[in-house]
């Protein structure tokens, strides 16, 4: 059966919504409102029974516990994508960590298996909130103190499984 259909969401609840995708459940949104633009179609002809889809969406006021990032609690997020049936690209998402504000861009496909390659920036990142964030998932000295700010930049790339993070950090 052929079919076109696009939808337009606005100021979308993204609790509700994020059921009905199932690309959206490794980030275990918690709240936060989106807008979103979606087309689907089908052609057996010419897709091979394949849906097509693609869009783009922005959000804001989203808070956020990925999965890939080990449960890591985000807020505050807002940004926007593009998306289709094979990967999801992050045009520029901000929030926040703990205190500290961070600037993130990258890309997620999902054509077999979920893989991510994640750009962090923060230019106003507080080190204590560093400090509890690799207390929290990693085994370090309890007596670790780290104060002041810094510059973070870093990149994770991966699967939900094996993944690498590369960065620096710039303090004061």
């Amino acid at each position: 059966m052929d079919y076109s259909l696009d939808f337009t969401f606005k100021d979308a609840d993204i609790t509700h919504f994020q059921h009905y995708f199932a690309e959206t459940k490794p980030f275990n949104l918690k709240k936060g409102l989106f807008d979103l633009s979606l087309h689907l179609a089908n052609d057996p002809d010419t897709t091979k029974g394949e849906i097509i889809w693609y869009g783009q969406a922005s959000a804001r006021d989203v808070d956020l516990f990925p999965d890939f990032l080990n449960g890591m609690e985000l807020n505050q997020a807002e940004g926007s994508v593009t998306f289709d049936s094979k990967e999801t690209i992050i045009e520029k998402c901000t929030g926040l960590y703990k205190n500290s504000p961070f600037i993130l861009k990258g890309i997620l496909t999902y054509i077999d298996d979920f893989n991510y390659d994640i750009r962090v920036n923060s230019d106003d990142f507080n080190l204590s909130d560093l400090e509890d964030g690799l207390k929290e998932h990693m085994s370090l000295s309890q007596e670790l103190q780290a104060k002041g700010k810094s510059n973070l930049s870093f990149e994770v790339s991966g699967s939900e499984e094996i993944f690498q993070v590369q960065g620096e950090l710039l303090t004061e």
